[in-house]
């Protein structure tokens, strides 16, 4: 057996925090035997917990790598400590799963979060925890309700504005059109007040025409039958000196 497949049989002789091993009479023997030839330090207690130790952290860091990678990418860009995500010191493998399930749940709700509007990242701040960005995340949920409700308020008003102003833009134009109706007929009324006017004058004028023309026959009539009387009362005067 290698010493390497005799480490790994010696794993489960350590300690949780890998500070101390089992140690029983056959390791003694294995140690007294190798001693002889000159691996006494290999397979003392200490030397035999320290390289155990030191494989046991090697193997379940090994295996925790696609984990730790996923945990890491998860929390990159928020304030959350990942950089001391190995088996080491004194703590224990259960010590360091139990973190990496803990910040693997505070990874997938800070990637809720973030796809939230307006969430960024970087508001996961040093410690956050699970707790921390459900808060946060309801905080922000209030926040953009509060948003959303202000839009669409703001929406409205804009609307309603619009049609507003389009009412008022069709009132102005119907006004408009009716005060140019009003011109047009009115400008009409005061041109037929005009042609009347015209009318009349043209008429007393042709009628003041007519009677200076009739007074001019009437004079004419007067003057011609003074001129006959006149002329027959010659003549009978010319017929009295004839008789």
């Amino acid at each position: 057996m290698s010493y390497n497949d005799y480490l790994t049989g010696e794993l489960s002789a350590l300690s949780d925090d890998r500070s101390t091993i089992e140690w029983d009479n056959g390791d003694r023997l294995r140690w007294l035997g190798n001693a002889l030839i000159g691996r006494g330090a290999e397979f003392s207690r200490e030397g035999v917990r320290s390289r155990a130790k030191t494989k046991q952290e090697k193997d379940v860091n090994q295996a925790l790598a696609t984990d730790r990678r996923k945990v890491t990418d998860l929390l990159a860009g928020t304030g959350v400590n990942t950089s001391n995500l190995t088996l080491g010191g004194n703590r224990t493998v259960d010590e360091l799963k139990a973190e990496m399930g803990s910040l693997l749940t505070t990874g997938q709700a800070a990637q809720q979060y973030a796809a939230m509007p307006g969430a960024h990242l970087s508001d996961i701040k040093p410690g956050s925890t699970l707790s921390t960005i459900t808060q946060l995340a309801q905080g922000l949920k209030k926040t953009n309700k509060k948003a959303e409700e202000l839009k669409i308020k703001n929406e409205n008003a804009r609307i309603y504005k619009r049609d507003r102003d389009r009412a008022d833009d069709l009132y102005d134009r119907d006004v408009l059109r009716e005060d140019r109706r009003d011109a047009r007929e009115e400008l009409l009324r005061a041109q037929e007040r005009k042609d009347t006017l015209e009318l009349r004058r043209d008429n007393m004028n042709l009628e003041y025409s007519r009677l200076a023309q009739a007074d001019k026959y009437r004079a004419q009539d007067r003057k011609d039958k003074a001129v006959m009387m006149l002329l027959q009362g010659l003549g009978n005067l010319g017929a009295g000196f004839t008789v």
